[in-house]
């Protein structure tokens, strides 16, 4: 990771502007824009009011994914599909397990909570087990929605703190190392950033610069190399490409 302060702090003022030319080339674009605002600023503070998330939040967390990254159909219908119960359930143990850390969430909590999410509170998959169409990236998503302390999986920034791997596993183990990686950077670029702060500067970098085909309606085959912190990364396959989720 090799961008000074400066650059960083150039890169994370540019998100507004690099997420305008995303939206510029979505059909839908202006609901992008309109979703950000909800995610960063609205759902956190009514997620805090209920202790819970409702299967509409998912439903408009999925939309604001599709749409940031790349589109793959079928996925908003799947998170749709969820019992609104089932959701309100297992989001409210997540939520009391990320307020009953005394800090940032560590590793084993990010875990088990991406688990519950993709699997469900057994963590294990079973029949009814965990929320259709969530796997391991939407779920680090959701905790993104909670705390500044856990950064959006984006494909950006998952293949940033690869160090140059061809492909991104959308798993667990990912997970938490983006989570790792994106605070590590945090804390090197000092006082004020965030987590959060360093997907943000990250996707701004890559769609700033970008002028191909990132962030098109089209589903996504398969991609050249694209520039991410001023170095070339293979492009990863979607988490859309995993096993096919139970209903």
């Amino acid at each position: 990771m090799d961008l000074d302060a400066a650059r960083w702090s150039d890169d994370l003022a540019r998100y507004p502007e690099a997420l305008r030319r995303v939206a510029d080339r979505r059909r839908n674009g202006e609901r992008l824009l309109e979703l950000d605002t909800w995610f960063y600023n609205t759902l956190p503070q009514a997620v805090a009011e209920r202790g819970h998330m409702v299967r509409d939040d998912l439903v408009r967390i999925m939309d604001y994914k599709l749409l940031r990254g790349t589109f793959r159909p079928g996925l908003t219908q799947k998170v749709a599909s969820n019992d609104d119960e089932t959701v309100q359930t297992v989001t409210r143990e997540v939520v009391r397990r990320l307020g009953d850390a005394s800090g940032p969430p560590d590793a084993d909590t990010i875990a088990w909570c991406v688990a519950a999410l993709d699997k469900g509170l057994d963590g294990k998959g079973g029949r009814g087990g965990g929320l259709c169409g969530v796997g391991p990236a939407t779920a680090l998503i959701v905790l993104a929605a909670l705390t500044d302390s856990v950064p959006y999986f984006s494909d950006e920034a998952a293949r940033f703190v690869s160090s140059g791997k061809a492909r991104v596993a959308y798993d667990t183990r990912t997970c938490v190392s983006l989570v790792a990686g994106a605070r590590e950077e945090a804390g090197r670029l000092g006082a004020g950033w965030t987590a959060r702060d360093v997907e943000k500067a990250i996707y701004a970098r890559a769609n700033h610069e970008d002028t191909g085909a990132r962030g098109s309606d089209k589903p996504e085959q398969e991609k050249g190399p694209v520039a991410v912190g001023g170095k070339r990364r293979a492009a990863a396959v979607g988490e859309g490409s995993k096993r096919k989720r139970r209903k």
